[in-house]
């Protein structure tokens, strides 16, 4: 008895819980989140993604986050199955993907990050560099920084690497990238 009333208050808290959870967006790229369903199911599904995430079964997530992303249209659902097929080391799906939606812009900075990240993986460091070099100089954003310091590590070239560092550490004064530098 004590055991079934456990699980349905779980399974409760559960359901409230991702009810409440909000996307966070970075400022430079606010717009406008919502957290009404766009069809019947999208709770389902976002249920059964999360869960084959949790089990590790990252093909099967992603291939729900792309059903979420097709039928409602919403980016993070995208951004979830392109780092789900990271995970799985299937960089050129991500590549793929992010090259046919951006088309050669840089419009969207998760896509970008996450077409470096696969280059990165692919060891296509030289045309990792020239992106996120490019995504440095449109964003100023610290963490676009640390990527491209983490491209030049890889390449060994580390003088390279400490100067985008110090420039990341003169936006965010962080033992993190100290420690980096270091």
């Amino acid at each position: 008895m004590y055991k079934i009333l456990l699980i349905i208050l779980s399974i409760g808290f559960f359901f409230f819980g991702c009810a409440a959870i909000t996307a966070e967006v970075p400022k430079d790229e606010a717009k406008e989140v919502t957290n009404k369903k766009i069809f019947e199911e999208e709770d389902t599904l976002i249920m059964f993604a999360l869960r084959t995430e949790e089990l590790g079964d990252f093909k099967s997530a992603s291939n729900l986050f792309d059903q979420l992303y097709t039928r409602s249209n919403r980016k993070e659902y995208l951004y979830r199955s392109l780092q789900n097929y990271l995970y799985l080391k299937e960089s050129d799906v991500v590549i793929q993907r992010v090259d046919s939606i951006t088309q050669g812009k840089l419009d969207d900075y998760v896509l970008i990050r996450l077409k470096v990240v696969a280059l990165m993986q692919r060891g296509k460091y030289d045309e990792a560099q020239v992106l996120a070099i490019r995504l440095v100089q449109k964003t100023n954003v610290v963490d676009d920084y640390l990527l491209v310091s983490d491209i030049y590590t890889a390449k060994k070239e580390f003088d390279m690497a400490v100067k985008y560092l110090e420039s990341a550490y003169l936006q965010d004064y962080s033992e993190k990238i100290l420690d980096r530098m270091s």
